[in-house]
């Protein structure tokens, strides 16, 4: 993994650098941020750059021995820490799954995680026998890099057994740098959390989300943007709503206003059945852009005329329309309605009714 991967955090992505270059690691960091937030991504990446033989200004160079053996996450001088089932499990039991997790999902959440490692109903955890492990592995010596780097993923999973590690948090060994992952700041050991110099994550930008899915996943411009805007700089769920839904958001909305200001029912009619046979995360998720449609209306009564950059040409124009002819109470019956839907829609109600119901009223509201 390297910084360029990571298409957002540019401010902190250079600070890590400034840091290795100016020989000022901390032995013990924490990398807090909310789930899709590329925490984990960027604890790789900083690992990789430290390890890197040739690294430049911006990165790790990507081309050497160490670079290499990193990218696969095969790195003799790298270990890695994470949950687990079984209590004398350790994560290297299950290295071969997690090589292939991160080359596949760097993005990953914890329940993709125990997914993938078959854990069925089991709580994942970091055991008593992993820290141990960590603390042996630690004093060995390096094989090939100027630093052993530890990266612990899910840190909050250390319950009491982390206070196994406290002194090698605080004293590690000479060269050795450990990397704490955590979402939940509030159930990290406070011994650990005092132990660490904390970098906080923000959410991912909603550009370098846009950016990542249409250079990485190779996805047409106009779906990455309504993703990018739905996700809220979550990258996991950006990647969810990709598996979720090909359907272009904006036109089915668009067609949907358009209906129901003609009050056409037979094209409401189809557009209901069309509706109602895509999958419930499909329907969800069109519903999520719908609601983002009209904050962004409701932005322009409270702003005046100005037009909301966020949205492209057709939406720009649909959204003056109704900020003609529909007020703030309208549009918050409106954002009523579809929270509604959503709500409706997480506990499997029939869709096609729930569509048609929605329609009635939508036409209602738009008549005048």
């Amino acid at each position: 993994m390297q910084f360029k991967d990571i298409h957002s955090h540019h401010a902190l992505k250079q600070q890590l650098i400034r840091g290795v270059q100016e020989n000022r690691i901390a032995h013990a960091q924490l990398f807090l941020g909310t789930e899709g937030s590329g925490n984990l991504p960027l604890a790789l990446a900083y690992a990789q750059y430290i390890c890197c033989t040739n690294p430049t200004e911006e990165d790790s160079c990507g081309e050497c021995r160490s670079c290499k053996r990193a990218a696969k996450y095969q790195h003799p001088d790298m270990h890695y820490t994470f949950p687990t089932i079984g209590k004398d499990a350790v994560s290297k039991d299950f290295y071969a799954e997690w090589r292939t997790a991160l080359q596949e999902v760097p993005y990953m959440n914890e329940f993709d995680w125990l997914q993938r490692i078959q854990a069925e109903n089991k709580q994942g955890n970091i055991t008593k026998k992993e820290c141990i492990s960590i603390i042996k592995q630690l004093n060995l010596k390096t094989f090939e890099s100027p630093y052993k780097v530890q990266i612990i993923w899910l840190a909050e999973k250390l319950k009491a057994q982390g206070n196994t590690l406290l002194k090698t948090i605080e004293e590690p060994p000479d060269k050795t740098i450990i990397l704490l992952v955590a979402q939940n700041e509030e159930k990290i050991l406070q011994t650990i959390l005092s132990r660490t110099q904390i970098s906080r994550i923000g959410r991912m930008e909603r550009a370098g989300i846009q950016q990542y899915l249409e250079q990485e996943k190779q996805v047409e411009a106009q779906q990455a943007r309504q993703i990018a805007v739905l996700c809220e700089g979550n990258m996991h769920q950006a990647l969810h709503m990709l598996e979720d839904t090909e359907e272009d958001n904006t036109t089915l909305l668009l067609e949907f206003l358009s209906f129901c200001a003609q009050n056409n029912i037979l094209k409401l009619s189809k557009w209901v059945d069309d509706v109602a046979k895509l999958g419930r995360e499909a329907q969800k998720n069109f519903i999520r852009y719908t609601l983002f449609f009209f904050r962004e209306v409701l932005k322009l009564q409270i702003s005046g005329e100005q037009k909301p950059t966020i949205l492209n040409e057709n939406e720009q124009n649909t959204a003056q329309v109704l900020f003609q002819h529909l007020n703030i109470h309208d549009i918050e019956k409106l954002n009523t309605i579809f929270n509604k839907a959503y709500y409706y829609i997480e506990r499997n109600v029939n869709a096609k009714i729930l569509f048609f119901n929605i329609s009635i009223q939508l036409t209602s509201i738009l008549k005048k």
